[in-house]
């Protein structure tokens, strides 16, 4: 979801979580796209777009580069949220927090990043 897409009133959660999940295939096609130097098939494009800057960071990290990816790309979302001009306000007050975690789909466990 876009908080841009959602009107100022439907903002008063106490709590925004974005959530990365395992073997996401957005991020799969942007190191595909960018390791192959292609273009996303579709509308993939918007997504592969937004999730590239997520890869260099990725890539200073240990561990598998798809996982690190979707965690990074988590991690800046959250960060892009948290810095919403429709949200500083509820912020500053101490009304809303914003975070970050990962769905695992083999157990099903939720994770806090």
């Amino acid at each position: 979801m876009s908080l841009g897409a959602g009107n100022r009133t439907s903002l008063s959660a106490p709590l925004v979580v974005v959530i990365g999940h395992e073997r996401c295939g957005a991020v799969e096609a942007t190191l595909e796209s960018i390791q192959h130097n292609s273009e996303p098939h579709g509308d993939m494009g918007a997504l592969v777009e937004g999730i590239t800057p997520a890869v260099p960071v990725a890539e200073q990290r240990r561990g598998d580069l798809v996982e690190n990816t979707i965690r990074v790309n988590t991690e800046m979302s959250r960060d892009a949220i948290a810095k919403s001009s429709l949200l500083a306000d509820r912020l500053k007050a101490g009304e809303v927090k914003v975070l970050a975690a990962y769905y695992s789909l083999d157990d099903g466990r939720v994770t806090q990043l």
